[in-house]
C-alpha cells in the first residue's frame, strides 16, 4: 500500500514508474522511476515521524548506495536515491547521500 502511495505521488510530479521491487546488482530496490534521469526509492512505512532516524540501517544504506552506483555506471548518468517515509497523512522524502 505504501509503495502505491509513493508511486502515485511521484507520478503526479512527472516521474514514470519503470520498475517495482526489482534487483539491481543483487540489491532489492522498492521503486525505480525515470524522468530525464533515474530515481531510486526505498519505501518505509511509519506510525510517527519520530521513527525516521531508526528506519534505515547502515547495511541497508550501503547496499542501496552500491545499487545506485551500479545503475549510474550502467546508464552513464546520475541517479537520485531517496527514502520515502510514508505516514498516514503524508510522505516525507529524504535523500540518501554517500558513496
Amino acid at each position: 500500500m505504501s509503495e502505491f502511495k509513493v508511486a502515485e505521488d511521484l507520478s503526479l510530479k512527472g516521474w514514470s514508474l519503470i520498475s517495482k521491487n526489482t534487483f539491481i546488482a543483487g540489491v532489492e530496490v522498492d521503486l525505480v522511476f525515470k524522468k530525464k534521469s533515474f530515481l531510486m526509492v526505498e519505501v518505509k512505512t511509519l506510525r510517527s515521524s519520530e521513527e525516521i532516524s531508526f528506519r534505515l540501517s547502515f547495511s541497508q544504506k550501503k547496499r542501496l548506495l552500491f545499487a545506485r552506483q551500479c545503475l549510474e555506471d550502467y546508464q552513464n548518468q546520475d541517479v537520485e536515491l531517496l527514502i520515502a517515509y510514508v505516514l498516514s497523512d503524508k510522505i516525507i522524502y529524504v535523500p540518501i547521500e554517500g558513496h
